[in-house]
């Protein structure tokens, strides 16, 4: 089964494969692949050398990609959830993108906002369903005991077996970008801007 990975949509790769069995199978290589490649980076500390080594347009087009893959999933649910969702869109870009929120004095709220952007939107945005109607609440006391022996039994690979080879193979291109979105931004901090 070939499979493309494209930050434009990650869902390509585990999409392709059937829900059940082999799409955990998919998830698990995923998550070996990623595991992998943070190690290794963290243990050499080649991690530097590597985000120096991508090129600069490869790396913003992966953010780009990744950003308007998240927003593009979004708009299948904008027709039922119109308020809810753009309450958290127009907070999250004021907080992340906004000059003029920018420029004001920075100050202990202004820090906790601005680190908590998507946290402030949800919040935002819940409340803002909720008085829209859009979306409601059943909050019940009691208590929650995880079914862990079906968890384990589905969803780990003690319990459904490890991913096959080629399939660890196939999940190496996402992980490495996803390696790239969690670290780029740490690099763009330390003076190498991804638009230079």
């Amino acid at each position: 089964m070939d499979h493309a990975c494209s930050a434009v949509d990650a869902g390509f790769f585990l999409g392709g494969y059937a829900p059940g069995t082999e799409a955990v199978h998919a998830m698990l290589a995923l998550m070996i692949c990623v595991s992998v490649i943070f190690l290794f980076f963290a243990v050499t500390g080649l991690g530097e050398k590597f985000h120096r080594f991508v090129p600069t347009v490869l790396k913003a087009g992966i953010i780009m990609g990744a950003a308007i893959a998240a927003f593009q999933s979004e708009l299948d649910r904008l027709e039922t959830l119109p308020v809810t969702l753009v309450t958290a869109w127009i907070v999250v870009l004021i907080l992340m993108f906004s000059i003029p929120f920018k420029r004001l004095k920075d100050t202990k709220l202004k820090v906790i906002l601005a680190s908590n952007a998507i946290l402030v939107g949800f919040i935002a945005a819940a409340i803002a369903g909720v008085i829209s109607g859009e979306i409601s609440f059943s909050i019940e006391w009691g208590i929650f005991v995880p079914q862990f022996g079906e968890m384990i039994a589905t969803l780990t690979p003690w319990g459904v077996g490890f991913p096959s080879f080629e399939m660890i193979i196939a999940a190496l291109p996402l992980a490495l970008m996803v390696y790239i979105l969690v670290f780029a931004w740490s690099y763009v901090d330390r003076g190498s801007s991804l638009y230079h």
